[in-house]
Protein backbone atom coordinates (compact mmCIF):
# COMPACT_ATOMS: atom_id res chain seq x y z
CA UNK A 1 0.00 0.00 0.00
CA UNK A 2 1.35 3.40 -0.99
CA UNK A 3 1.73 5.81 1.90
CA UNK A 4 1.64 9.57 1.90
CA UNK A 5 4.88 11.39 2.67
CA UNK A 6 4.83 14.98 3.84
CA UNK A 7 8.00 16.86 2.94
CA UNK A 8 8.20 20.04 4.99
CA UNK A 9 10.71 22.73 4.15
CA UNK A 10 11.49 26.43 4.11
CA UNK A 11 11.75 28.11 0.73
CA UNK A 12 12.81 31.71 0.14
CA UNK A 13 9.41 33.36 -0.18
CA UNK A 14 10.30 34.92 -3.53
CA UNK A 15 10.88 31.38 -4.91
CA UNK A 16 7.78 29.55 -3.63
CA UNK A 17 5.88 29.95 -6.91
CA UNK A 18 8.91 28.82 -8.91
CA UNK A 19 9.35 25.67 -6.80
CA UNK A 20 5.60 25.01 -7.02
CA UNK A 21 5.75 25.24 -10.82
CA UNK A 22 8.84 23.04 -11.06
CA UNK A 23 7.41 20.31 -8.82
CA UNK A 24 4.14 20.44 -10.77
CA UNK A 25 6.09 19.94 -14.00
CA UNK A 26 7.31 16.59 -12.66
CA UNK A 27 3.88 14.97 -12.84
CA UNK A 28 3.24 12.68 -9.89
CA UNK A 29 6.20 13.93 -7.84
CA UNK A 30 4.17 15.91 -5.33
CA UNK A 31 1.61 18.55 -4.53
CA UNK A 32 2.94 21.80 -3.07
CA UNK A 33 1.00 23.66 -0.40
CA UNK A 34 2.15 26.87 1.25
CA UNK A 35 1.63 26.86 5.00
CA UNK A 36 2.93 30.39 5.67
CA UNK A 37 4.08 32.44 2.68
CA UNK A 38 5.60 35.20 4.81
CA UNK A 39 7.90 32.69 6.52
CA UNK A 40 8.37 30.43 3.50
CA UNK A 41 6.91 27.37 5.22
CA UNK A 42 5.84 24.82 2.64
CA UNK A 43 4.66 21.22 2.65
CA UNK A 44 4.86 18.97 -0.37
CA UNK A 45 2.62 15.90 -0.33
CA UNK A 46 4.28 12.97 -2.08
CA UNK A 47 4.25 9.19 -1.86
CA UNK A 48 6.68 6.67 -0.45
CA UNK A 49 7.41 5.49 -4.00
CA UNK A 50 8.69 8.85 -5.33
CA UNK A 51 9.57 11.09 -2.38
CA UNK A 52 13.29 10.28 -2.66
CA UNK A 53 13.26 11.77 -6.18
CA UNK A 54 11.51 14.83 -4.74
CA UNK A 55 14.24 15.20 -2.10
CA UNK A 56 16.88 15.03 -4.85
CA UNK A 57 15.08 17.70 -6.88
CA UNK A 58 14.82 19.98 -3.82
CA UNK A 59 18.52 19.42 -3.06
CA UNK A 60 19.53 20.31 -6.63
CA UNK A 61 17.33 23.41 -6.57
CA UNK A 62 18.94 24.48 -3.31
CA UNK A 63 22.42 23.96 -4.80
CA UNK A 64 21.40 26.17 -7.73
CA UNK A 65 20.58 29.03 -5.35
CA UNK A 66 16.80 28.69 -4.93
CA UNK A 67 17.11 28.65 -1.13
CA UNK A 68 15.44 25.50 0.20
CA UNK A 69 16.33 24.60 3.78
CA UNK A 70 15.17 22.55 6.74
CA UNK A 71 13.83 19.68 4.61
CA UNK A 72 12.05 17.09 6.78
CA UNK A 73 9.93 14.08 5.89
CA UNK A 74 7.01 12.49 7.69
CA UNK A 75 5.20 9.32 6.66
CA UNK A 76 1.48 9.54 7.31
CA UNK A 77 -1.90 8.32 6.30
CA UNK A 78 -3.57 11.34 7.87
CA UNK A 79 -2.62 14.05 5.39
CA UNK A 80 -4.89 16.63 7.00
CA UNK A 81 -3.36 16.13 10.44
CA UNK A 82 -0.29 18.26 10.81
Amino acid sequence: MTRTVKVKCHIDKKNILLVNSLVDSYEGLGIVRTLDSAKGNVVIYSTDTVYEKLIKVLDELNKSGIGITDVRTEFSEEVDNW
